[in-house]
């Protein structure tokens, strides 16, 4: 595995950019989102709200999944060079993640989707955030290493 050496300003502007994409690109997902959530609407400023909320959370997650793979492959360009390991290591963890959360959500009525919401069988969670946290957190780490202008 390649080392790579970064410095600490490199390191806090790579993070910084990672998390600032995670949240853009999570927030545009949570809104398009809202209608297979109960109660949630376009003209309602709380709907926006709580989606900017859970955006942040998003964010966190992401860049959680980042870190931790800077460590589990060696650097903080790991997503650059896509692999079957690289790829399911982001996704399951996302998926993992998503469903754990959607789970405790659901059982303590923290919110309850609407019958728009694809649900997958036996886990009994939608399918809309799973996607989310499988998909987003390596298209933000993809988008951010293009937006620095590196190659």
């Amino acid at each position: 595995m390649k080392k790579s050496t970064h410095s600490v300003n490199q390191v806090f502007i790579k993070l910084s950019l990672v998390y600032a994409i995670a949240f853009a690109v999570n927030y545009i997902w949570e809104m398009l989102q809202m209608p297979v959530y109960e109660g949630m609407r376009f003209d309602d400023a709380r709907s926006y709200l709580i989606c900017l909320r859970a955006a942040f959370g998003d964010a966190n997650i992401s860049l959680a999944i980042f870190v931790l793979g800077r460590f589990l492959f060696g650097n903080w360009d790991w997503p650059q060079k896509f692999t079957f390991v690289k790829a399911h290591y982001a996704g399951l963890l996302g998926a993992g993640v998503a469903i754990g959360i959607e789970r405790h959500a659901l059982i303590n009525v923290r919110w309850a989707c609407t019958t728009l919401m694809p649900v997958i069988p036996r886990i009994e969670v939608g399918v809309v955030p799973v996607l989310q946290l499988m998909i987003l957190p390596y298209l933000a780490y993809v988008i951010s290493h293009k937006l620095s202008g590196r190659t």
